[in-house]
């Protein structure tokens, strides 16, 4: 539940912010109309924060991110 938890909210903060910023500097949506967008696009990211998080930490395993990551923070 905590790793949902955490895939879900890292996934609903970072396409807010990186999905308002594209609607309203690139798209020209106004602030009104991108709030509405983002409302609407949560549903959708309750779905899909933990597949996405699953898939995120077999990638990082098959690339051996996490090891590496984890021992430079040893030193």
């Amino acid at each position: 539940m905590k790793r949902y938890l955490a895939d879900t909210f890292a996934m609903i903060v970072f396409s807010t912010v990186c999905g308002a910023f594209i609607e309203i500097v690139i798209a020209g949506l106004s602030i009104g109309q991108s709030v509405g967008i983002r409302i609407a696009a949560i549903p959708v990211i309750l779905f899909a924060g933990r597949p996405y998080g699953l898939y995120r930490d077999w990638l990082f395993r098959l690339l051996d991110v996490g090891m590496r990551l984890e021992s430079s923070n040893r030193r």
